[in-house]
Formats: structure tokens, sequence, C-alpha cells
């Protein structure tokens, strides 16, 4: 996905000389749930959002969706086992 983004957007540039606004990944309303010592699961919305740039270009939401992560403590660092960034419920 990435390196299909980066190509369309040089293609673009080559073509136009229209450069890709900068993309940001915005997470929001983050719920940390702890299942026990090692466990934990993270709920959040998050959106893709591109850059305005100048005055007649504003922000643009480009997705947004929420997601469930599981998380496991390994060595005594939390790490993601689990990224689901479409669930089902």
């Amino acid at each position: 996905m990435i390196g299909d983004l980066r190509w369309r957007a040089a293609e673009t540039e080559a073509k136009s000389g229209d450069k890709r606004s900068p993309m940001y990944h915005v997470i929001t309303n983050i719920y940390l749930e702890f299942v026990d010592k090692d466990h934990a699961r993270m709920q959040a919305y998050w959106m893709t959002v591109f850059a305005g740039i100048g005055q007649n270009k504003p922000a643009r939401v480009a997705a947004a969706g929420r997601e469930l992560d599981e998380l496991v403590r390994l060595n005594g660092k939390w790490l993601i086992k689990v990224r689901d960034v479409f669930p089902k419920n």
C-alpha cells in the first residue's frame, strides 16, 4: 500500500508538478483495558488526513475507522501482538 502511494505521488508530481500534501495518521479516544498483568486491549478511532497546502487547499480526511489491538508484555516491554484496523465488532 505504501509503495503504491509513493509511486502514485511521484507519477502525479512528474506529470503535473503538484506535490502531494503531507499525510498524517491521527489516533483518538484511546481506551486501554488490562486483561491481566501481561495482556491488554487497546481500542481507538483513527483518521488518515492530508494537510492543506496554501489557502485554496484545505485539509482532507481520506479515511477513518476504528482499531482494536491486542498487546502483550514480553521481557518488560509492551508489544503489539495483533493490530486490527477494521474490527467486525
